[in-house]
């Protein structure tokens, strides 16, 4: 009979112990402790802008992101931009070509790009939990940011409230979205700039 109810209370220690395991993946923690893990070697990054105005012609832009060892990061990417409205809901896009190099130092070469890309290219997040409201599953990190706390948690200053969604596998980070509507004038634009990381 002893062995018994010591062969049970094992068991119910063994599957305690795996329920705090599961516990401790989806805290604050080690979300942050992803991203000080994880080093890049390329990533991806597709931006789409759309708005109500122009529903059915949306801007876009695809990025190839380098990571080089001595901290340089170059991207490579393509865009398009209107270059004719029409009366109704069409316009006329074109599609450009640029290529950007940043150094460790900040200096930026080739064309410029904007903070809010980069920030969410080079996975540079603060996951300051005074300036964010947020929830976390076992693999997502889902952020409300207010604009004055953008710059504090992506490094970069928004003038809008923006939404931040980090995705992490076996420990490292392998994807994250920043999404925000912002005002063009006198149009909402709703913007999505989503990446997927290669370590």
């Amino acid at each position: 009979m002893k062995k018994i109810i010591a062969l049970a209370l094992a068991v119910i220690c063994l599957f305690s112990l795996a329920s705090c395991k599961d516990k401790d993946d989806g805290t604050l923690d080690s979300f942050k402790n992803a991203i000080s893990a994880t080093t890049l070697s390329s990533a991806t990054v597709e931006v789409k802008q759309t708005s109500d105005f122009l529903p059915d012609v949306p801007l876009t832009a695809n990025y190839d992101v380098a990571f080089a060892e001595d901290g340089t990061v170059t991207l490579d990417f393509e865009y398009t931009r209107y270059i004719e409205i029409g009366d109704g809901a069409g316009a006329t896009t074109e599609t450009l070509h640029g290529f950007s190099t940043i150094a460790p130092n900040g200096t930026v070469s080739g064309d410029s790009v904007s903070g809010d890309i980069v920030a969410a290219a080079t996975v540079s997040f603060n996951l300051d939990s005074s300036k964010m409201t947020y929830s976390t599953s076992k693999n997502a990190l889902v952020a409300d940011i207010k604009a004055a706390d953008t710059a504090a948690v992506l490094g970069v200053a928004v003038d809008c409230d923006v939404r931040l969604t980090v995705t992490v596998s076996n420990g490292a980070v392998v994807g994250a979205t920043i999404s925000y509507t912002k005002l063009v004038g006198d149009i909402e634009a709703q913007v999505e700039i989503k990446c997927t990381y290669n370590k």
